[in-house]
């Protein structure tokens, strides 16, 4: 079947890349509540990978291996392993979907990593 409004076929990249920034502003609010309210070690050291993983969904660097790891911090904090994000729990199965998206995509545009 053809698509409907073929003449926007061109802002996919554009897509991916909102979709990669929203993941990575949760993930920098998850860290700030985490470094913010805890003395705790373990969950400050999940606090900090959550800033390092937001920052690098950010700006785009190394996005499908941290988009995994933003999977596998989902999927953690769903569990009793691992506190979870500050999101809703079907705003965190939006924000694993986003992530296996980002694995199977790349980064989209206005990234560092460039596809090969």
């Amino acid at each position: 079947m053809l698509s409907l409004f073929p003449q926007c076929l061109f802002l996919a990249p554009l897509a991916i890349t909102l979709l990669r920034i929203a993941v990575a502003i949760g993930f920098a609010l998850g860290a700030w509540r985490h470094l913010r309210t805890t003395s705790s070690v373990s969950i400050m050291l999940y606090g900090a990978v959550e800033l390092v993983v937001g920052l690098l969904l950010f700006v785009g660097a190394y996005t499908q291996a941290a988009g995994l790891v933003a999977a596998l911090m989902i999927i953690a904090g769903k569990s009793a392993l691992a506190p979870s994000l500050p999101l809703s729990r079907d705003a965190q199965w939006f924000a694993l979907l986003i992530c296996i998206c980002l694995i199977m995509t790349g980064a989209g545009a206005f990234a560092i990593d460039l596809p090969l």
